[in-house]
């Protein structure tokens, strides 16, 4: 026995102890890190596609360009300012007479793709204020 009243023994577990729970620790830490990542993506990319659609059908109601020339426009500018690495993610658009409709599909990393890939899509659709308004006063004037 050392003066500590510990056996030389129970000083030789303590470092065993550490050097398998400090590593579990750092690769639990990079998972946590790698699944934030791939959440903040998939977020970050349907707020993308809302706000795309969103431009689609302000275009559609007056604007130069046509509506899925906008809500391409804004998909690619989103994308072209991708905040953390993967691949580059795909926009799909479709601009119809009821709403946009915008889509991103892509991989957090390309090595992983078949756990880390994702897809969102986001539809909006198209409301005529104008029109709503004068059907409702309509009605009350004929009742």
């Amino acid at each position: 026995m050392n003066r500590m009243g510990k056996s030389a023994w129970r000083k030789g577990v303590m470092t065993v102890e550490a050097s398998v729970i400090f590593p579990l620790l750092c690769i639990l830490t990079g998972l946590l890190l790698v699944c934030l990542f791939y959440r903040h993506n998939l977020n970050y990319y349907t707020a993308a596609a809302a706000e795309s659609a969103i431009r689609g059908n302000a275009a559609s109601e007056g604007g130069e360009n046509l509506p899925g020339q906008q809500a391409a426009a804004s998909a690619a500018a989103r994308t072209a300012g991708q905040p953390v690495p993967g691949s580059a993610p795909q926009a799909e658009v479709f601009c119809g007479e009821g709403g946009s409709t915008v889509g991103f599909s892509g991989q957090r990393f390309t090595a992983f793709a078949q756990w880390f890939s994702w897809e969102t899509e986001v539809s909006v659709q198209k409301v005529h204020p104008v029109r709503t308004v004068r059907q409702t006063w309509n009605a009350r004037r004929r009742s």
